[in-house]
Protein backbone atom coordinates (compact mmCIF):
# COMPACT_ATOMS: atom_id res chain seq x y z
CA UNK A 1 0.00 0.00 0.00
CA UNK A 2 1.29 3.19 -0.83
CA UNK A 3 -0.06 6.23 0.81
CA UNK A 4 -0.25 9.86 -0.51
CA UNK A 5 -0.88 12.90 1.45
CA UNK A 6 -1.63 15.86 -0.40
CA UNK A 7 -1.89 19.18 1.96
CA UNK A 8 -3.37 22.14 1.09
CA UNK A 9 -3.40 25.40 1.53
CA UNK A 10 -5.65 25.21 4.36
CA UNK A 11 -3.30 22.62 5.84
CA UNK A 12 -1.63 23.51 8.93
CA UNK A 13 1.67 22.03 10.11
CA UNK A 14 0.17 20.15 12.49
CA UNK A 15 -1.91 18.01 10.67
CA UNK A 16 1.21 17.23 8.64
CA UNK A 17 2.98 16.08 11.48
CA UNK A 18 -0.36 14.00 13.14
CA UNK A 19 -0.75 11.98 9.68
CA UNK A 20 2.83 11.40 9.47
CA UNK A 21 2.63 10.15 13.39
CA UNK A 22 -0.54 7.70 12.72
CA UNK A 23 1.35 6.31 9.32
CA UNK A 24 4.50 5.54 11.86
CA UNK A 25 1.72 4.18 14.40
CA UNK A 26 0.55 1.64 11.94
CA UNK A 27 3.77 0.50 10.61
CA UNK A 28 3.24 2.25 6.84
CA UNK A 29 6.25 2.65 5.59
CA UNK A 30 5.33 3.83 2.12
CA UNK A 31 4.05 7.06 1.90
CA UNK A 32 4.74 10.28 0.23
CA UNK A 33 3.78 13.70 0.53
CA UNK A 34 2.19 15.38 -2.84
CA UNK A 35 0.95 18.57 -4.20
CA UNK A 36 -3.06 18.30 -4.14
CA UNK A 37 -4.34 19.02 -7.76
CA UNK A 38 -7.12 21.60 -8.67
CA UNK A 39 -9.21 18.03 -9.45
CA UNK A 40 -8.83 17.16 -5.69
CA UNK A 41 -9.78 20.70 -3.99
CA UNK A 42 -12.88 20.92 -6.41
CA UNK A 43 -14.36 17.77 -5.37
CA UNK A 44 -13.33 18.59 -1.62
CA UNK A 45 -15.82 21.23 -2.37
CA UNK A 46 -18.17 19.55 -3.61
CA UNK A 47 -18.01 17.59 -0.24
CA UNK A 48 -18.07 20.90 1.42
CA UNK A 49 -14.90 19.85 2.99
CA UNK A 50 -12.54 22.33 1.60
Amino acid sequence: MMVLIKPSDHSIYANLVDAIDELNITNSDRYAIVNISGEDVNLLKEKAIY
